[in-house]
Parts: C-alpha cells; structure tokens; sequence
C-alpha cells in the first residue's frame, strides 16, 4: 500500500470492533464532533473520527517509525 492512502472515509467500513475509552477520551468525541459541526459546518460520526486517527497514526507511523507519535506515546506509558 502506497503510504497516505490506506483510509478514505468513503470506503463502506464493514468490519466491526471493540474499544475501551475512559470518560475523558470518550467524552471529547463528542467535544470534536461538535465543534466540527458548530465551527466548519462538517458532519461527522464517532466512527469517522475514529477511522481518521487510525489513519493518521498508521500513516504517522509508516512515515516516521521510531519518531513516531504512536511510539513516543507507547514508550512514554507507564504500565
């Protein structure tokens, strides 16, 4: 796969998961998916968020490997 294009929002996702989120995380998607609507007039699902982080952090991650901000968080985790 050529890097950068892995996701498109307009692919029909039929795959489905599970994630665990803390209040915090869970409620800051709402946060986003408002000020998206309120601020740039754009729609967006919790299932479009999450798809566009993956995106970014796969693509982030592809780009940059050991310089990138997935591995810069999992190293900074404590447990």
């Amino acid at each position: 796969r050529e890097v950068g294009k892995l996701f498109d929002l307009d692919d029909q996702p039929y795959r489905k998961d599970s994630f665990l989120f803390t209040s915090e995380e869970f409620e800051r998607f709402d946060d986003v998916k408002l000020d998206l609507r309120r601020q740039y007039d754009l729609k967006a699902t919790k299932n479009d968020l999450a798809r566009c982080g993956l995106g970014y952090l796969i693509d982030d991650y592809e780009r940059r490997g050991p310089d990138s901000e997935l591995v810069r968080r999992l190293r900074k985790r404590t447990r």
